[in-house]
């Protein structure tokens, strides 16, 4: 029986003797679950992600910058 982590939500819930107030996270199986679905919101899983890493773009010439890194914008200059 696979155990999930659930918020309980809207009372506070009574689980074999202990007391879990609005808000506590509750891990239950899925029959003990189905009792108490009503108060009972599910966690998204707390295991650890695994990361993807991206490549990187290849480096390309910039965008016209219309000249504005060598001192030279649009229009006068005062």
């Amino acid at each position: 029986m696979a155990t999930k982590t659930y918020r309980v939500r809207g009372i506070d819930l009574d689980h074999d003797g202990t007391r879990y107030p609005e808000g506590s996270t509750i891990e239950l199986g899925d029959d003990e679950a189905a009792e108490k679905r009503r108060w009972l919101e599910p966690v998204a899983s707390t295991e650890p992600l695994t990361l993807v890493e991206q490549p990187k773009p290849a480096k390309t010439a910039k965008a016209d910058d219309k000249g504005q890194s060598d001192d030279k914008g649009e229009g006068d200059k005062q």
